[in-house]
Formats: structure tokens, sequence, C-alpha cells
């Protein structure tokens, strides 16, 4: 009997999570910015790692990114193609771009094993596939640095993490369990941007907010301007 109760307990356990997860299917426009903002409100004032000030933090100067370690051809592909997408579906973010001289970088990316990266960074936390640390200054990140770790994942797997990775790193910092086919989904997942991430990285750079605002007010204003 005990068996029998172990069993129908973990088959319920299963069905409740399969029945949890959902994906962003949002029933019109006004309805996605709705569910997007959901979302936003969550990622967008909280962090996964490090203090979490409550208010909103993002980029207000260029991003130039200057890679360290072992990318492969395809990293630099994925990297080089999402940078020149997110210019082109983020139009009010700050200009993005590598270089090729550390000295004027203020993000640093490192692909590197798991055993590697803690002596180049020592934000990171041995056992991630992928982390992003931000500094910040009046709630304006002013560097950050991030880690693909190369010893264990695959290639498919990297081109999922140098993305969860970036969208981190301009500012939604935290990850969630609200729709399961987002790029910052908590549980891991090889997923691309959804068209939710975009939404939201577009009002993490909303002109109508500012680095610093509490997340009450960026509600207040960002349903206005969807409900408008």
């Amino acid at each position: 009997m005990a068996k029998k109760l172990l069993a129908c307990a973990l088959a319920l356990a299963l069905l409740f999570s399969a029945c949890a997860e959902r994906i962003f299917e949002p029933t019109d426009a006004v309805d996605g910015k709705k569910r997007a903002l959901e979302v936003f409100l969550e990622c967008g004032f909280s962090a996964e790692y490090g203090d979490s000030t409550g208010c909103l933090q993002r980029w207000e100067a260029p991003i130039v990114i200057c890679v360290y370690g072992e990318p492969t051809d395809e990293d630099w592909e994925q990297l080089e193609g999402f940078l020149m997408e997110l210019s082109f579906r983020v139009p009010t973010l700050p200009s993005i771009r590598l270089t090729d001289d550390e000295n004027e970088a203020n993000v640093e990316m490192f692909f590197l094993t798991d055993e590697e990266l803690p002596s180049v960074m020592p934000e990171f936390i041995p056992g991630n596939r992928g982390f992003v640390y931000c500094y910040s200054e009046g709630s304006v990140f002013y560097t950050a640095r991030i880690a693909i770790e190369t010893g264990s994942t695959s290639q498919a797997e990297r081109n999922h993490i140098i993305r969860e990775e970036l969208v981190n790193g301009l500012g939604l910092l935290n990850d969630h369990l609200l729709y399961s086919d987002s790029v910052i989904y908590q549980n891991y997942n090889n997923n691309m941007p959804t068209e939710m991430d975009w939404l939201m990285l577009n009002m993490v750079y909303s002109p109508l907010l500012w680095p610093g605002v509490a997340r009450a007010q960026a509600e207040e204003i960002l349903l206005a301007e969807i409900l408008r």
C-alpha cells in the first residue's frame, strides 16, 4: 500500500508540475503587454545573486564587450548575431558592440571551464553553466562580468546561455517561473528569447522610466501606457 501511495503522490506531483507550466500565449497585444509587465516587475526589480535595491537598474552608457577564453566559431556567430538583434529589437538600448581592446570594454565575457572561471571572475559560483554579475552606481550599470561555462555545456546549450546571460545583464537580473518558454525561465532550458522577453527588455529601456525608479511607480507608469 505504501508503494502505491508513493507512486500516486509522484504521479500527482508530475501532473501538477506539467499543468503549472505555461507558455506565453496572449489573447491580443494588450494582454501580451500586461503579461510581460507582470514578469518584468518580478525580474527587473530583484536580483538572483547579490544585493537587490528594489529599483530599476540599467545601462545608460554604450555597452562594450571584450571576450576572453576559448569561444567556438559558433559561439562568436551566436554572440554577434544576438547583439545585432538586440540593437534592432530594443531601439532605446544604448549601443552595444564587441571590442578587442580590453581597455575600452565595460563588460568582460569569459568562455572558460568551471575550474578556470573563479580565478578570473571571483563572483562566479561554481556549478553554474552561465553567470552574470553587474556593478552599478546610482542604479546605473557601469561594468559587468559574464561567464559562459565551456567544460560541460553543449553548443546548443551555449547558444541559449549567451542570450540568457546577456538578457539578465541588461537589467532583467532575476529569473522567473511564470512562462516556461522564456529565455530567462528559472528551470534550465534551451529557449531563445520570446516576444515576452523582447517586450520586457523594451520596458527596461522605456523612455518613460529611469534608473532608480521604484517597482510600484514603474508599474503605474507602464500600465497607464499599455491601457492608453
